[in-house]
């Protein structure tokens, strides 16, 4: 191991009180969130599901967080399920490039267009309410999910659709 990352990760365990202090998740009450019993299962659930489908953090992850027991305030659930994503984002895209899954250039463009607009979200979740966040979630899901299913149709639809006609000048 990197002699500094050896120092980094002695001053954590060192340190550990003041680490898990300043980095625990708050609930709803204010109140420092216990992950001990849930983290394992949340994440299985979303480790299983973001490989297989492509989600995770946001449609596993934070539903579960900030239902009961643990009650995380939005904001909390979603900047720790972004963390917790990385590393099955990871692993999965390995896998996935190692299968020759992965449209690079895509894949490349969506990366570039999200670093873009992700301080964005990030900022706005910083000022909107608990209650505003876990609509905007719930709205968000109501309106993904009845697209799912029909997806390719609409693909297909849109793909064979003829081109509009340029306006008269």
């Amino acid at each position: 191991m990197p002699l500094n990352l050896q120092k980094l990760l002695n001053q954590i365990v060192k340190h550990r009180s003041i680490f898990v202090r300043r980095f625990t998740a708050q609930n709803e009450k204010g109140q420092g969130a216990s992950f001990s019993g849930y983290g394992i299962p949340i994440g299985g659930v979303a480790g299983l599901f973001g490989s297989m489908l492509g989600v995770g953090g946001g449609i596993i992850m934070v539903p579960m967080m900030v239902s009961k027991p643990l009650s995380l305030q939005a904001r909390h659930a979603s900047a720790t399920s972004l963390v917790a994503v990385v590393g099955t984002g990871i692993v999965s895209s390995v896998l996935y490039a190692y299968h020759g899954q992965v449209d690079f250039v895509g894949a490349g463009l969506v990366a570039a267009s999200a670093i873009l607009t992700a301080p964005a979200g990030a900022r706005t979740t910083m000022w909107m309410s608990n209650t505003s966040l876990k609509r905007v979630l719930g709205l968000f899901l109501l309106t993904v999910a009845p697209i799912v299913p029909i997806k390719e149709r609409l693909i297909a639809a849109f793909r064979s659709a003829p081109p509009a006609a340029a306006p008269a000048t």
